[in-house]
């Protein structure tokens, strides 16, 4: 083996970190939505989980996936929705 694979390895990995920059700011985003939801939730005494809703969600992404077992989307959106419960549930408290 040469150095050339570390090169390579250098590259790809450049490229994940510009993803996790992306991946960063969409969550920002996403939460900036989430956060005004819980507004909405408290003063309609609502409640935080809605698993109908979640388990939609789910499955709407699991079938645009052409690439990616859909244990791996699960497995993702399953924590990012115990966050997003957690940061409701902060929210609402307040």
């Amino acid at each position: 083996m040469g150095k050339g694979y570390e090169q390579e390895l250098n590259d790809l990995r450049k490229k994940i970190d510009e993803i996790d920059t992306q991946i960063v700011e969409l969550i920002e985003k996403r939460f900036e939505i989430i956060s005004k939801i819980a507004i909405i939730k408290k003063k309609n005494n609502l409640e935080v989980f809605d698993k109908s809703r979640e388990e939609s969600i789910i499955n709407k992404i699991v079938e645009k996936s052409k690439k990616l077992p859909s244990y791996v989307l699960k497995d993702i959106y399953e924590k990012i929705f115990n966050v997003s419960r957690k940061f409701q549930e902060e929210i609402i408290k307040k």
